[in-house]
């Protein structure tokens, strides 16, 4: 069994609520490409 790679992408920055944001194409794309990404806040 293949294991997909596993793709860390940083975070922009923080919305007015404190949470982490991030454009999905950024993560559609990785998952497109079949891998798992996994968002990491800077």
């Amino acid at each position: 069994m293949k294991e997909l790679p596993v793709i860390g992408i940083t975070t922009c920055a923080r919305d007015k609520r404190r949470n982490f944001k991030l454009a999905m194409e950024y993560v559609d794309a990785v998952r497109r490409a079949g891998g798992i990404p996994i968002l990491i806040p800077h």
